[in-house]
């Protein structure tokens, strides 16, 4: 359990052993105070008696914390706490050298508040542990035998939360012997960085992502696929744009960090486009990338389902400018993947390889489905995605949405994976092909 100080000079984040932490009751102020909507306590047993994490703070002598029967210093607690936020909001901005923590002076890996000094890190982390506090209020309990998974999800609309949704609908993760949990994510950088700190166990990631995370250490195998490239669209409401080689000199708004706009950008090196030379590129999320054309501020839009759709909807002037489909195929590299499953290697260890079956099971019954339910599919999306009823429909049956789960170890994917790595090589988005433990072995 993590415990958070309200003491100044900024928010401290400990690993509380037993008997570490002295209670000191004070009446809660506004920053505070719990959210009305979550009435459940969360409790812990300090030194016999029970108090609220709110009410906890830290003695003087706080260094002495023991965490895993070591000891560890206040400020390696804390250093490492600013790493992680860190990797989790790499735009974040960091001190620079003259306001860097005394201790250790790197202020690349710490980012330690001094006094009078400000940071966002330590509130974009007591955010974070505020979200874990209220997730842990609906948890539900794991019946004997079940293997938990946790899985990680967006707060806007995308193809990551598709399959999530379902399973959770119909209980399919029950029906297999896995409990799913799903934690939602307001970005992509922060959505990749929950499976480097192992805050969730599997997501749905690009493939040349996940390549260039495993050259550089990340303990994460792909187990089976998942999307295909159909969902990647570029959008434009200017008639002139009508092919990618269209785009040079214009504005792209599109999510940097996505497995999209890497696909996208490797597409169109391969017929002379510079994306980021030739072409201004915004950064934005899906939603945002969306008021960017709308308001004339970019010319064009990357996109994926089923924002794709939702955008094509409700503007009659917006048309499909590419497709990743298309434009990959005329490259003549076989099949390729937007998404792939990605698992930790310490939660595969941890179930044997059985909990690996369990959840491609489940990932392939809600696959299943789509399409032989379509409208029902569609009704449970929409619902959870929060999207006008008949979005995903059309998306499906306009061929934008090709979800699949095929066993990575098999054959022809394991073929069409490498062609994929290869690529990213040959273009340079990746330095090296990654080792054969990046894909699941049974």
């Amino acid at each position: 359990m993590q415990f958070t100080s309200r003491a100044e000079p900024g928010p401290r984040v400990y690993s509380a052993p037993s008997e570490a932490v002295k209670v000191l009751r004070r009446p809660p102020s506004e920053s505070t105070r719990r959210p009305e909507r979550c009435r459940a306590r969360s409790t812990a047993r300090v030194r016999g008696r029970t108090t609220t994490v709110a009410q906890l703070t830290l003695p003087d002598d706080s260094h002495r914390l023991q965490p895993d029967n070591s000891l560890m210093s206040e400020h390696v607690l804390r250093s490492r706490t600013c790493q992680i936020a860190a990797a989790r909001t790499p735009s974040s901005p960091l001190p620079d050298s003259s306001r860097s923590c005394r201790k250790c002076a790197n202020p690349m890996t710490c980012g330690i508040r001094e006094p009078g000094l400000e940071t966002s890190i330590g509130k974009l982390l007591l955010a974070s542990l505020l979200g874990a506090l209220l997730f842990s209020c609906v948890r539900t309990e794991q019946a004997p035998g079940e293997i938990l998974i946790r899985t990680g999800s967006f707060s806007f609309p995308s193809l990551a939360s598709i399959l999530p949704a379902i399973i959770k609908s119909r209980e399919l993760d029950r029906r297999n012997g896995i409990r799913l949990e799903v934690q939602s994510y307001g970005n992509v950088a922060s959505y990749y960085a929950a499976l480097v700190s192992g805050e969730v166990d599997t997501i749905p990631g690009g493939p040349l992502i996940l390549q260039r995370m495993r050259n550089e250490g990340v303990p994460a195998v792909i187990t089976n696929t998942y999307a295909g490239l159909e969902s990647l669209l570029v959008i434009s409401r200017d008639p002139s744009i009508s092919n990618l080689p269209a785009l040079n000199g214009r504005r792209l708004a599109a999510d940097m960090a996505s497995s999209e706009f890497q696909i996208l950008r490797l597409i169109a090196q391969e017929r002379g486009l510079m994306i980021a030379q030739d072409v201004e590129v915004i950064q934005a999320v899906p939603s945002v990338a969306r008021a960017h054309l709308e308001s004339g501020e970019a010319d064009a839009m990357l996109t994926f389902e089923p924002a794709a759709t939702l955008a094509l909807r409700t503007n009659e002037n917006y048309h499909v400018v590419a497709q990743g489909s298309e434009g990959w195929s005329g490259l003549g590299r076989g099949t390729a993947w937007l998404l792939v499953s990605s698992v930790r290697e310490d939660w595969i260890e941890r179930h044997s390889g059985r909990g690996v079956e369990a959840w491609r099971r489940t990932l392939a019954s809600a696959a299943r489905m789509i399409s032989e339910s379509p409208e029902e599919s569609d009704a449970i999306v929409s619902e959870s995605l929060r999207i006008p009823r008949g979005t995903f429909l059309t998306a499906v049956e306009s061929n934008r949405i090709h979800i699949e789960i095929l066993y990575a170890e098999e054959a022809p994917v394991l073929e069409s994976l490498r062609t994929m790595f290869q690529f990213a090589v040959d273009t340079g988005f990746a330095d090296q092909l990654p080792d054969d433990g990046l894909v699941y072995t049974p």
